[in-house]
């Protein structure tokens, strides 16, 4: 399996007002999306220098739909 982070926004501006949303996609050994796996489970990890520009509502969560 391999797993995509997709942001919403592909550009940012400088500013404490602008984010972009995160999204996590698993995929096949053929770069397929995977639709029927609903029990993988994903841990976020963020490297401590990040953290001031980089947050998340969950560290670990599972993969539906």
């Amino acid at each position: 399996m391999k797993i995509d982070l997709v942001l919403s926004k592909n550009k940012l501006d400088a500013s404490g007002n602008d984010y972009s949303t995160v999204n996590i996609e698993l995929k096949d050994r053929y770069n397929n999306l995977v639709f029927t796996d609903n029990s993988t489970k994903v841990d976020i990890e963020i490297l401590p220098e990040y953290t001031h520009i980089i947050t998340f509502d969950k560290k670990t969560n599972t993969v539906t739909e």
